[in-house]
């Protein structure tokens, strides 16, 4: 079952999938919510996926390919290629290791210069021995 825009439901069949396709040449499912529930409990929604499909004749598809995923030609739909959840910690934290937040930093917005001063120190320092 799939709610347009939560406003209705909207079912479909095989069958009558069939008859639309041969008839029009495409089938389209508009942007609908689906709703996930844990068999457990019923009545607890764990979460929603924003959902939609065009079903169209394999010719049709033959005569204007896309790519796998997000490689080209990247287009109907444009996969955009995400950016969040993508860094070690993520990777870590989806096989259930979490790592800890280390936001230690006393100098703010300053450590830069900080960093930078450091290392013009130790610069001057070895070329001051060197001599």
């Amino acid at each position: 079952m799939l709610s347009d825009e939560g406003i209705g439901e909207t079912t479909m069949s095989l069958k009558n999938t069939i008859k639309k396709l041969k008839k029009e040449g495409s089938v389209s499912v508009p942007k609908s919510y689906v709703s996930f529930f844990n068999p457990v409990s019923p009545d607890d929604e764990k979460g929603m996926m924003l959902f939609s499909m065009d079903i169209i004749l394999k010719e049709d598809a033959n005569s204007d390919p896309v790519g796998e995923a997000q490689e080209e030609p990247n287009k109907n739909p444009f996969l955009k290629k995400p950016t969040a959840g993508r860094g070690l910690g993520d990777a870590l934290a989806a096989v259930g290791i979490s790592m800890p937040s280390i936001s230690f930093n006393p100098f703010g917005k300053f450590l830069p210069f900080v960093i930078a001063a450091s290392v013009m120190g130790t610069i001057l320092t070895f070329s001051v021995m060197l001599k």
